[in-house]
C-alpha cells in the first residue's frame, strides 16, 4: 500500500474510534439521566416550581366521578387515602415541583404539574399516566 491509502485508512480508523467513543458517552448519558429521575434523587422534576402547600391541602376527587370515595385528602404534612384498610395516612414532603409520598416500604413520588385552588394534576414518575383531580368539600 501506499503512503496516501495508509493515511486514508489511518483517518478512517481513528473516526471511527471517535464515533464509538462518542456513542458509547451518548448512552452513558441517557442511562445517567435515567438514574437521576429514580425514585431516590432528591430533586425529581425537571421544573423549580415553588407550591403553595395552601393550593395542596384539602379533599381531592378524581374527575371522572366514578369513584363514591375522594382519591385523597392532603394536610399539612400528611396525606390520608380514605379507601385503603390498615394504614391509610402517610407524610410527604416537597422537593420543587415533585409530590413525594412516604409509602409503607417505598416513596410514591409525582411531578405536579398544576395546583391552583381547585385542581390538582400529578404526573406519575416513571409512568405516562396524568392524574387530574378536583378539589371538593363533603
Amino acid at each position: 500500500m501506499n503512503k496516501t491509502t495508509m493515511e486514508v485508512i489511518s483517518i478512517l480508523l481513528s473516526l471511527l474510534i471517535l464515533s464509538s467513543c462518542s456513542h458509547k458517552s451518548t448512552n452513558q448519558n441517557a442511562a445517567s439521566k435515567q438514574e437521576s429521575l429514580a425514585p431516590n434523587s432528591p430533586q425529581v422534576g425537571n421544573k423549580p416550581l415553588v407550591v403553595d402547600r395552601s393550593n395542596l391541602k384539602g379533599i381531592w376527587w378524581p374527575t371522572d366521578d366514578s369513584s363514591p370515595t375522594a382519591a385523597f385528602k392532603i394536610e399539612d404534612s400528611t396525606v390520608y387515602y380514605p379507601d385503603q384498610e390498615g394504614i391509610a395516612t402517610y407524610h410527604y414532603d416537597l422537593r420543587g415541583d415533585t409530590l413525594v409520598i412516604r409509602l409503607d416500604g417505598y416513596d410514591s413520588y409525582s411531578i405536579i404539574e398544576k395546583a391552583t385552588g381547585d385542581t390538582l394534576v400529578l404526573h406519575r414518575v416513571n409512568s405516562r399516566i396524568l392524574d387530574t383531580l378536583l378539589r371538593r368539600e363533603i
